[in-house]
């Protein structure tokens, strides 16, 4: 059965796919944090330790995934009415409970969404062992008419923005509570529930994760 792999450094990044995220920040990441990589994001990081996606649809059209060396996961869109079709069931996605679209689950089996891939990310990354966690490609908005760093996909409307920053902003208080930091060192970015930092500052150079 596939299993989550644990955060041994106690570091988390998370690799959204922003406009903004950038292939230097991506490859700085490496072997200085467990890493995430949300839906395209995998592109510049086919190392990452985790592939995630919450749209049966990207794993529909990224059949070619299934060599992907880490775990990937996503979770069940039973309460999207999209259902699971081959190969997402049949090529080891871990397929997590869809439990609410706000606040953290902390049960492993499940996932609080922020109706958006990047939001439910944070979540995995509670799971995962996260006692901290870097936010990167975090932009919730458009740079230069694009919204996503390797320009496709569906653009989400202004509105859908508000919404996807007022959901992960739910999961704040109770990260906090749980003693979970998050900083978010996305270059640019409209999430505010979260402290920013730079990149170099969250990883320290000198920094690495134990093998």
């Amino acid at each position: 059965m596939t299993k989550l792999p644990q955060c041994q450094s106690g570091t988390v990044a998370i690799l959204a796919s922003g406009p903004s995220l950038a292939p230097e920040d991506v490859a700085y990441c490496r072997g200085k944090a467990t890493v995430i990589a949300v839906n395209d994001a995998v592109l510049l990081a086919p190392w990452a330790d985790v592939l995630y996606s919450s749209d049966p649809g990207w794993w529909q059209k990224h059949k070619w995934m299934r060599d992907f060396a880490g775990v990937r996961v996503m979770v069940d869109p039973v309460r999207s009415h999209k259902p699971l079709k081959p190969p997402v069931e049949d090529h080891g996605v871990l397929v997590l409970r869809q439990t609410g679209k706000d606040g953290i689950e902390f049960s492993p089996d499940g996932l609080r969404t922020a109706i958006n891939s990047g939001g439910a990310a944070i979540n995995l990354a509670v799971h995962m062992g996260a006692k901290r966690i870097v936010l990167l490609g975090y932009d919730m908005g458009r740079l230069h008419g694009r919204s996503h760093f390797h320009d496709t996909g569906p653009t989400p409307s202004y509105s859908a923005y508000d919404v996807f920053i007022r959901l992960i902003g739910t999961m704040a208080a109770p990260l906090a509570e749980a003693g979970i930091a998050v900083v978010n060192c996305s270059r640019l970015s409209a999430l505010k529930c979260f402290p920013r930092m730079p990149l170099a500052e969250a990883l320290p150079a000198r920094m690495a994760v134990a093998s």
